[in-house]
């Protein structure tokens, strides 16, 4: 074994030890309800505290070990009668992350009002997560692995604040609870026609022009996410928060143990599009004047998954859970050799250098549990179509930029299911052709 793995296991060993003595000074509610079965108000939270450990894998690179919270929550759900329904909830992600991120970044990250009229009809207004894909649709306080698999999920960039934008979905289920719908139509991209000054610095004498702050999506077209999934036993939809959200895996802590609460087996597909949001823009001009487009094109993506969540004994005590997804992403082309540009900007309409590319990937975990046990293996991939973009990182294939490769392993001890759990995974990491990366990490969850 090498001197990296043993130090990373030295840590984690130390911290998840200190954690499992933490763990047991108590349970999670399940929030704190106020109110009767048809107008209530339900108070909760998300903590998880993280410890992770980071080595390159290439030879004299040291260790990095941090700890902070990786997602700290308020969330608010309820009912004001049998027809509406509410979810709002905050976060503050990675605070103390790296020894700097100490002032606090708390933003309402989900908010919206539902109408429930009837099993086959929900209607969601508000700002709400996209339908794209099982995985895409999944609570933090209930995944299988340690974190999402967030390098699979690359939406337009602008289009979404951690994967939720603003609009109306309506959803639900037909055939006897066969059939899962979900159709949204989101803002997306919202583009921006003005212009402002550039300059060429490399041009002799340096050349002011003029180029659009935002030439994507400048008619406004709204952006349009759905989802289809076939259900071959129980379906994991119906109203309200617990109906919106999916479950990494449906468990419950009994008298006899941790049982399964659900079986599912559900294949999926989605989509997501938006209207003229790939824009490739003309080299940078040698002469005053404005600055033009060579092409532009429509966004669009498609996923399929398949997940399964199923009872292995007939007390429910073992079960088999996982997933797989699988993603195509259009995000225009990004082999164009010479100082074109592609067209990214944040939502403060600042330009941004493109860091998402057209291609395909999959997220794959797997896991079997017994009782409060499971251990669990993780594999991501992604493969960027050819870029003529310098590579990131010395002495690897441009060709590469935009690639992810991760290999993990872990084990999750559901203390009180979802509510209270310790989680460690760890493996190798290897992003835009560069050297493959030793990480790991341990989390520790209350959910209440």
């Amino acid at each position: 074994m090498s001197r990296g793995l043993c130090q990373i296991g030295r840590h984690l060993v130390a911290a998840a030890a200190a954690w499992a003595l933490l763990s047991q000074s108590g349970q999670a509610h399940a929030g704190y309800k106020i109110g009767d079965d048809k107008t209530n108000l339900t108070i909760g939270g998300l903590l998880q505290p993280w410890i992770q450990v980071n080595q390159d894998a290439s030879p004299g690179k040291s260790t990095q070990s941090e700890f902070f919270v990786r997602r700290m929550r308020i969330i608010l759900s309820g009912q004001l009668n049998e027809m509406v329904n509410f979810f709002v909830e905050t976060d503050a992600p990675n605070f103390g992350r790296s020894g700097t991120g100490y002032d606090v970044n708390m933003f309402m990250q989900d908010a919206f009002v539902e109408l429930n009229l009837d099993k086959a009809l929900q209607i969601d207004a508000g700002m709400l997560l996209a339908p794209f894909s099982h995985h895409g649709m999944q609570g933090a306080g209930s995944l299988l692995a340690i974190d999402y698999h967030s390098d699979l999920i690359r939406y337009a960039p602008a289009s979404s604040k951690v994967w939720r934008d603003a609009g109306i979905m309506v959803r639900g289920l037909l055939l006897d609870s066969i059939l899962e719908y979900r159709l949204a139509v989101f803002n997306g991209v919202s583009g921006n026609s003005t212009t402002a000054a550039a300059t060429n610095a490399a041009a002799t004498p340096a050349v002011t022009y003029q180029q659009q702050t935002d030439p994507r999506n400048r008619a406004d077209h709204p952006r349009f996410v759905a989802r289809l999934a076939a259900n071959a036993f129980e379906s994991e939809a119906g109203p309200a928060a617990a109906g919106f959200f999916y479950d990494g895996l449906y468990l419950k802590k009994t008298p006899k143990g941790t049982i399964s609460t659900k079986k599912v087996l559900s294949i999926g597909a989605s989509f997501d599009y938006q209207k003229e949001l790939n824009v490739l823009e003309n080299p940078v001009p040698t002469q005053p004047g404005t600055r033009g487009e060579a092409s532009r094109k429509d966004y669009m993506a498609v996923a399929g998954d398949v997940f399964v969540d199923y009872p292995l004994t007939d007390d429910k005590l073992m079960s088999l859970n996982g997933q797989l997804n699988v993603y195509y992403y259009d995000h225009g082309d990004r082999s164009v050799q010479g100082d074109h540009t592609v067209a990214y900007y944040n939502r403060a309409g600042n330009f941004t250098n493109p860091t998402i590319y057209t291609g395909a990937g999959m997220s794959c975990e797997l896991g079997v549990r017994y009782d409060f046990i499971e251990p669990f293996v993780v594999f991501d991939y992604y493969k960027a179509t050819d870029s003529k973009r310098p590579a990131p990182v010395k002495d690897t294939d441009p060709k590469a930029v935009g690639d992810y490769l991760g290999i993990q392993a872990g084990a999750a001890w559901w203390i009180d299911g979802h509510s209270t759990t310790l989680k460690l995974q760890g493996g190798s990491v290897k992003k835009d052709g560069g050297d493959a990366k030793l990480t790991a990490a341990v989390q520790l969850q209350l959910l209440f």
